[in-house]
């Protein structure tokens, strides 16, 4: 899939996103691609299921802004998601907790995989507990919304 046919159903959003790929990790499983849309703003989307090797994108095309001082928005298109290998978690939680002082926002839209719903939830758990909320959206057009104001 192109990145501009990202979302048929969401195509404001995605021609404003599409035309900043940065990066796309992908696999037989799955893909995961980064997206830069505003110098603050990331927008990670997934795609079936993730390895650690598509998580380490993260801190890939994260660690150079938060390393000169930045802070970032995060938002994860993991409704086409259908699962995540235990160490592709733990990377994206390690990571959260330790850049938490630099994150604005984490929002992300999950979909109908019972397994991503409970990972993220556990993942949420994990970085309340270091302060950070997680938006969790279950609809598409909510979780664009907030993302199209993010744009704006």
């Amino acid at each position: 899939m192109t990145p501009g046919r990202l979302m048929e159903s969401s195509a404001p959003v995605w021609e404003r996103i599409a035309p900043s790929l940065v990066k796309e990790v992908t696999s037989d499983r799955g893909s995961f691609a980064a997206y830069q849309p505003k110098p603050s703003a990331w927008v990670f989307r997934g795609r079936g299921h993730l390895s650690i090797d598509h998580v380490r994108l993260i801190p890939q095309v994260l660690d150079p802004h938060i390393g000169e001082g930045k802070s970032v928005a995060i938002y994860y298109d993991c409704e086409a998601m259908t699962g995540f290998d235990a160490d592709a978690r733990h990377l994206a939680i390690k990571w959260g907790v330790a850049h938490r002082r630099r994150l604005l926002t984490i929002d992300i839209l999950i979909g109908g995989s019972r397994v991503v719903v409970v990972g993220i939830a556990a993942a949420s758990t994990a970085m309340r507990v270091v302060g950070v909320t997680m938006h969790t959206h279950m609809n598409r057009s909510n979780f664009e919304n907030v993302l199209s104001r993010a744009l704006a």
